[in-house]
């Protein structure tokens, strides 16, 4: 399996992508490469396909809801495939809690420390280590992750939704309040929202 992220490694929740990718490839018995852009000098497919996106959402005048966003980003490309989206809160896990009892606070290795942000490629082995170099040459230091090896252990994972936070009544009062400058059609949805919060 190969994965390509659109951002350096220290962005955004890539540590947790790290512990799902070393768990994924030990409970999996298979081999991944995370491939991560030089920074300054990587210009991604994804970073191509969020422009597209964004050159279609310049096109509309107003955008009072999601609905919009999602024709917009399913509709924009045509070859070499539409895009696909799939819509569910349930498909939100919690990845960080279920794996946190099987990894050590920070990888160790013999020769150096863990620095994810000068990461450029790293691959997650069958044994449960983690290769990482600076460059794209396979040229790699090893580091261990897992806090255990034993697959029936690593197996064992407690997966569950994300729970979404709260929002204040004072902030529900503040967004009710601008649904008298929008379309009944968009206030019917911020209140699909406010009121169904789990959806």
């Amino acid at each position: 399996i190969v994965l390509m992220s659109d951002a350096t490694g220290g962005q955004n929740k890539n540590v947790t992508v790290t512990k799902f990718c070393t768990w994924f490839a030990k409970t999996h018995y298979l081999e991944m490469i995370h491939l991560y852009p030089v920074r300054g000098h990587s210009f991604s497919q994804c970073d191509r396909n969020f422009g597209l996106v964004r050159s279609k959402i310049k096109k509309r005048e107003v955008i009072g809801n999601d609905t919009p966003w999602l024709e917009t980003i399913v509709s924009c490309r045509e070859r070499p495939s539409r895009f696909e989206m799939a819509m569910d809160r349930a498909l939100i896990k919690d990845w960080e809690a279920a794996l946190s009892n099987f990894f050590l606070p920070v990888p160790k290795s013999n020769s150096r420390k863990f620095t994810i942000m000068k990461f450029v490629m790293m691959k997650y082995t069958k044994s449960g280590s983690v290769l990482c170099s600076e460059n794209y040459l396979p040229i790699y230091t090893p580091f261990t992750y897992l806090a255990t090896l034993n697959i029936e252990i690593l197996k064992n994972v407690n997966l569950s939704t994300v729970s979404f936070p709260t929002v204040s009544a004072s902030k529900i009062g503040d967004v009710r309040s601008l649904c008298s400058h929008l379309p009944q059609s968009d206030c019917d949805w911020i209140e699909q929202i406010l009121e169904e919060p789990n959806q």
